[in-house]
């Protein structure tokens, strides 16, 4: 009598530990789904980043290359300054010959056609 009390005490509490044993299965299938949606988000992330780093490196490569062609239009700037400050334009009346051919007129006089030498 007494063994058979036992042995359904321990029936009873072998059912019950089967029963946490499937409620823990069934939490560490929920932990792992969850684990495996972290880890496709994350993959995600890294892929967004990683665009992101390769965007950024294109605005910088961009940058620098507008930085250069700036630089290279204020030179060229710079050389055509130079070349037009240094240039002499002096040209004696002596050497123009003016007709009387009339361009055009203005608030400060007449254009007229003039021959160079």
């Amino acid at each position: 009598q007494e063994t058979q009390v036992q042995l359904q005490e321990t029936q009873a509490q072998l059912q019950e530990t089967q029963v946490q044993t499937q409620e823990v299965q069934v939490q560490l299938q929920e932990t792992q789904v969850q684990l495996q949606e972290t880890q496709v988000h994350f993959q995600e992330t890294q892929a967004q980043l990683q665009e992101t780093q390769v965007q950024t490196q294109q605005i910088s490569q961009d940058k620098q290359d507008l930085k250069t062609r700036v630089q290279e239009q204020q030179e060229e700037i710079h050389h055509l300054r130079t070349q037009f400050e240094n240039a002499h334009w002096v040209i004696h009346k002596e050497e123009v010959h003016m007709t009387q051919d009339i361009l055009g007129t203005g608030g400060w006089g007449e254009v007229k056609v003039g021959i160079f030498r």
